[in-house]
């Protein structure tokens, strides 16, 4: 089979990356085992370190340039690939939605996401309309390899802070943070839950309720051919204000972070959020429009506190409750949050 050798050089956004997952970045359209297997037959080699051959664990220095023998067709994608950023450049840009940047430094921002704009291309979604293309427009890289990040991220119908990494290190440091659940949020969410106690915890793991991701599950303890696949799952709420027809505003902190799981946890203990179309009571989301005006979900990431990626400084960033929500509040006669 015909093969071709591409050459790169190793900029400062990819330094300290291991081979394999550069490769793998740079190649998306090979599967990582052909990834692993370019390495392995010595495909991969470094012009300024005669007779070395990659592995998969090397971290190259910046300005190291790299050599990948690949077949002809593979070649011609990734010279697409790399050709495609000046290509969307010149796409209408008119549906990037911008980003209202409540914290930002070299490494890192913190943004308010509004409620109904997706974070990811994908089910509809271009990626000039979402919270990812909103990103990449507002910070700009000339990497091939690395580029900026949402750490994290909200349901298409949540709006309040989501963080980004702006570097390489802003990127890693977050994503450690995230996995080692040393980044702390706190939501207001609007439940309708006359009986809800006012303070406790939701410790129930959560499983794909098969729908590809569309709707989570609360396992039930019964047997589930699934059930080896559910993850663990902690809510606490603390209850700050009740009013009109059972609604009740409650201050959420997720130990976990799981997909849907504010929502699917408040279902599981008969208080839906308001306006949740897919958790939710479809007689009261309709009710709570009629009368409070209530036309999204009501669930708001109002706090988030961590230590700074890079430097290690405590933050704590807020974000006030949207007007909106706050108008729905006032007219279920319940005090709105400071």
């Amino acid at each position: 089979m015909p093969h071709e050798t591409i050459t790169l050089t190793i900029d400062a956004a990819s330094h300290g990356m291991r081979m394999d997952r550069l490769l793998r970045k740079l190649l998306p359209f090979i599967p990582l085992a052909h990834v692993h297997q370019l390495l392995r037959t010595g495909k991969a080699t470094s012009p300024d370190q005669p007779g070395k051959k990659l592995t998969a664990s090397d971290r190259l220095d910046p300005g190291t340039r790299v050599a990948i023998s690949l077949a002809k067709a593979d070649a011609m994608k990734y010279r697409e690939k790399s050709a495609a950023p000046v290509a969307a450049a010149k796409a209408p840009k008119k549906t990037t939605p911008r980003l209202r940047v409540v914290y930002e430094d070299d490494h890192f921002l913190a943004f308010d996401k509004p409620s109904g704009i997706a974070a990811h291309p994908g089910s509809g979604h271009e990626l000039s309309d979402t919270v990812l293309g909103a990103l990449l427009e507002r910070v700009k890289t000339s990497s091939r390899i690395f580029k900026p990040a949402l750490v994290g991220r909200l349901d298409r119908d949540t709006s309040g802070l989501q963080l980004a990494g702006k570097t390489p290190e802003g990127v890693r440091g977050l994503e450690a943070l995230s996995r080692s659940r040393w980044i702390h949020k706190m939501y207001w969410a609007l439940a309708r839950g006359p009986e809800l106690p006012n303070q406790g915890m939701i410790n129930a793991p959560l499983l794909d309720g098969r729908q590809g991701g569309k709707r989570m599950k609360v396992t039930d303890g019964e047997s589930d051919p699934h059930e080896d696949t559910a993850v663990p799952a902690v809510t606490r709420y603390r209850v700050i204000g009740r009013g009109m027809g059972g609604a009740c505003l409650v201050e959420v902190r997720p130990e976990t972070g799981r997909m849907h799981q504010i929502r699917a946890h408040f279902a599981s203990v008969k208080a839906p959020l308001a306006g949740d179309v897919r958790y939710g009571i479809p007689a009261w989301n309709r009710e709570l429009q009629v009368r409070g005006g209530l036309r999204r979900l009501f669930l708001h990431c109002g706090l988030v506190s961590f230590r700074h990626p890079v430097s290690g400084k405590t933050m704590e960033i807020s974000s006030p409750l949207p007007e909106p929500l706050r108008l729905v509040l006032t007219r279920l006669t319940i005090d709105a949050p400071e």
